[in-house]
Order: structure tokens, then sequence, then C-alpha cells
């Protein structure tokens, strides 16, 4: 099995001319050897917006992160908790590998000092890094805390385009519903298809003019500066 799975897509959220996406599917414990992607995502967007999605196991664990530009998507994959023998082990031995791919992932991404990032619902994002990655997050932006009065994603979407581009309702509810990993270790074709949408539309809205000010108005989240008992029994 390759160790980076790549995957051409099309978005179909809206009727904007977006071109071919690149998703890159990366296991944590690859990361280090296989970070030439994940590399080039963060270093030609130094000091800007990112996008975020989560995709979560059937046990609520954090299964892959997506990290979006206009362009290309970088998905990682976590271990699981509770596979290889791990299920009745509540501090499981971490490989070296997992460890030195997670600080790389704090160190560049999840702790960057310039550049927002942007995600839809960033709370359960947030807590899942913490209790199922032990992994925390700033300058983190929830989208839907932007002007919209409701949290349903579509929403949040219309009310940011506007009448810039047409809106695809029913596809963008249905890449919002799919954000469980069924077929976790490397996910099923729908699932990252809808994984690697939410994070690039979070980025894509992120990039709106008629955006900025309404971005500038939303307090970061930071799980940094929580201690590890308040991000445990916080719901953010």
């Amino acid at each position: 099995m390759p160790t980076v799975i790549t995957r051409l897509l099309y978005q179909n959220l809206m009727q904007v001319d977006s071109g071919q996406l690149s998703a890159h599917i990366i296991s944590e414990s690859n990361l280090i050897e296989e970070q030439h992607q994940l590399r080039s995502l963060l270093d030609r967007n130094e000091g800007r917006a990112l996008g975020l999605a989560g995709g979560f196991a059937p046990t609520g664990e954090l299964a892959m992160l997506a990290i979006a530009d206009k362009s290309t998507i970088v998905i990682i994959e976590f271990e699981s908790k509770k596979s290889k023998g791990n299920e009745h082990d509540e501090r499981p031995v971490t490989p070296a590998s997992i460890t030195a791919a997670r600080v790389l992932l704090t160190q560049n991404l999840l702790r960057r000092t310039t550049g927002f990032l942007y995600a839809f619902d960033i709370a359960p994002i947030a807590l899942a890094l913490s209790q199922t990655l032990n992994l925390r997050i700033a300058n983190a932006i929830d989208v839907q805390c932007a002007g919209s009065k409701t949290r349903v994603p579509l929403v949040a979407v219309k009310q940011a385009v506007g009448d810039l581009h047409r809106i695809y309702d029913e596809n963008i509810d249905k890449v919002f519903r799919e954000n469980t990993i069924v077929d976790h270790p490397f996910a099923a074709k729908n699932g990252t298809t809808s994984l690697a949408q939410r994070a690039w539309i979070a980025h894509y809205l992120s990039q709106l003019s008629t955006m900025e000010d309404r971005f500038a108005q939303v307090p970061p989240v930071d799980t940094f500066r929580l201690s590890d008992e308040v991000v445990h029994y916080c719901n953010l």
C-alpha cells in the first residue's frame, strides 16, 4: 500500500471555477518521511489563511484532519487509540514516528504565529485534538461565528457568498453530513472527498473581501492557554 494516496477532484459546492483540486492522504506514522506535500502547502501559505476540517471515527475520535488552500488539500490520518491491541490500554505507548509527526504538526500548523486557521465547527475539532491526540490549537477561527445567526453550514455559506456565485444547497448539506470516517484507516472515497471539500470551502470563505471585517471580530480559539483539566471537561 502506498504511503501517500493522491486523489484529484473538483469541488461541487458552488458555481465557481476553482480548477482541479489535489488531495493527499498521509498517515501520521509516515508523515516525517513523507512531509513534502504538507511542507509545500505550509511554506507557500506562510502568514496566510488555511482551511481546516475534521473527520471523526464512530467512537468520536479525530480520525483525520484536512488542511487546505485554494488548490491543495493535505489530509493527515491519525492512529486510532483502539487499534493494534490498545483497546484496553488507557495510556498506550506512542511510536517515535507518531510523536515526531505530532511535534511537526504543532510547530508548523497548530501553533503557527501568523495566519489564521478557518474551520466550520472548530470547537469539536479543537476538543478532539486534545482528548484524542493530546494536541492543542491556536489562531483558529470558527466560520459560523462570523455574523451567522445559526450553526447551519449552508446558511453560513450563503450569508458569506451572497450573490457572488450560485450555491448548490444539496451538495453542501451532504458534505457536512459526512463527517464520520467509517472505513478508517484510509477512509472510503466519499468520506475523504467530503472532508477535503469542507476544508476547501472554509479556506475559500476566508478569502472573500466581504468577510474580512466579520472574521476580524471573531475571537480566535487558543487551547494552548487552557490547562489540561479545563480542556478535558470543557465544551469550548
